[in-house]
């Protein structure tokens, strides 16, 4: 596998060509013994991608996929038949099988999801947007390809945050360190001043000198301590500024994907392919707020959430055109400031809310009204209103054409946290997080 790898990235073909041996020749040793069957499926599942995408031999491609489906599905390799399912879905599809073709990239799909591979299940979606593009059914290319990009978005979101969450343990670290090393040497002097002047009690003179000398050491230390100091306070800023940047980078790349994503659309003539991908941008424009917002703060861990969310709710109305006037929009919001691990998935779960509010609530109301509260009583309390014709139970207990709701769903069991819709006067959901979770989560 190194030498393919390694062969691929230079581009040197005869480094390609000379993985194969070399798989064989595992193979031949896996074949060997029926111990060894299990080990089968990785060699076989290798040797289909070389003849798919280096030699571009399906039938053989095919022929080793096969052998990789028998034995993985024989003892139930999950892990293993994902790539198997990829490989013979691209030789089928190669050969004009499109439909088994298809069929295969959709079982790839499924199981990568089912043994919990988020790069895989990303890689997938864009393999099976290029393919239902060729086939012509572009709508479905552009709802997997946009899966694909909002995955790699927030997989690329949580490796920047848990990048962050390392330099802050960095520092901390050096922080205590550095300030156990000054205990130490501040206990040294001391020990160091009762031993001379036990010794020279009995000296004037001698102890008048040594006096002096503690005295001069004193102030070497104290000097030490204050260019210490100096130090851990020039690192904290050098975090913060590095921890800002890092925020405005990132929304800065939220913003070319939403400028993107809007040059695309005005492209699309299918309606509904257009209301996908302003749903996608506004989906973008909640998470690139949160970074504005962070790297406007002082903490930039902490959101402030006055300041997001009403420019969030600015956001949406802008883009579903929304008139001011004609909106009569509460807003009370008492919790001041959330680390950003709770602030983005409570403004995702907002942001599809009221998005499902402006998209259907108010068809048919002269005097639309929406209401949206967060408190930190007893937990943290998200109440978001709106006088509309009311969700139905049943969209709400099983969304299972509502991306959005599916996705308020898994945000809210993401925070620990307990949901509620109710239909009286129009539609009411409520989201509560216990207390002991926000502690623990702090």
């Amino acid at each position: 596998m190194f030498t393919r790898s390694y062969g691929t990235e230079i581009k040197d073909t005869a480094l390609i060509t000379k993985s194969l041996p070399i798989h064989l020749a595992g193979l031949q040793l896996a074949e060997s013994s029926d111990k060894f069957e299990k080990d089968r499926t990785p060699y076989y599942n290798n040797i289909a991608q070389y003849y798919l995408y280096d030699q571009q031999d399906y039938p053989k491609a095919i022929y080793y996929g096969n052998k990789a489906l028998a034995i993985g599905t024989k003892n139930k390799q999950l892990a293993s038949l994902h790539y198997t399912y990829n490989w013979l879905g691209e030789a089928y599809f190669a050969l004009g099988e499109r439909t088994k073709g298809l069929n295969f990239l959709k079982k790839a799909l499924q199981t990568a999801q089912k043994v919990n591979r988020p790069y895989r299940v990303m890689e997938l979606y864009q393999v099976l947007a290029r393919y239902h593009q060729q086939t012509g059914d572009y709508q479905k290319a552009l709802h997997l390809f946009t899966k694909y990009d909002l995955l790699r978005d927030s997989l690329a979101l949580l490796d920047n945050l848990r990048q962050m969450n390392e330099l802050e343990v960095q520092y901390q670290a050096g922080k205590k360190d550095q300030e156990i090393n000054v205990l130490k040497q501040i206990q040294k002097t001391r020990s160091l001043q009762i031993s001379w002047t036990l010794g020279v009690i009995g000296i004037l003179v001698v102890s008048g000198v040594v006096f002096g000398l503690q005295f001069r050491t004193i102030q070497q230390k104290n000097r030490l301590l204050h260019t210490q100091n100096g130090q851990i306070n020039e690192q904290a800023e050098q975090l913060k500024l590095l921890m800002k940047e890092l925020h405005h980078r990132v929304k800065n790349n939220l913003q070319i994907v939403s400028s993107l994503l809007r040059l695309q659309s005005n492209r699309l003539v299918d309606e509904d392919a257009r209301k996908a991908v302003k749903v996608g941008r506004q989906r973008i424009e909640a998470m690139s707020l949160i970074h504005r917002s962070l790297y406007q703060q002082n903490n930039p861990n902490l959101v402030n959430m006055r300041e997001y969310i009403t420019d969030l709710l600015e956001s949406l109305m802008e883009s579903f055109g929304v008139d001011k006037a004609q909106l009569n929009l509460k807003l009370c919001i008492s919790v001041a400031e959330l680390d950003v691990d709770k602030a983005l998935p409570l403004g995702l779960i907002i942001n599809e809310w009221v998005t499902n509010a402006f998209k259907y609530a108010y068809q048919q109301v002269p005097e639309p009204q929406l209401q949206v509260e967060l408190h930190n009583t007893n937990g943290l309390q998200l109440l978001i209103r709106d006088n509309g014709p009311g969700l139905p139970a049943t969209v709400w207990e099983k969304p299972q054409t509502s991306f959005g709701l599916k996705l308020v769903k898994v945000l809210s069991k993401q925070l620990n946290g307990t949901c509620a819709v109710e239909n009286q006067g129009g539609t009411t959901f409520k989201l509560h997080i216990p207390e002991v979770i926000l502690k623990k989560a702090s």
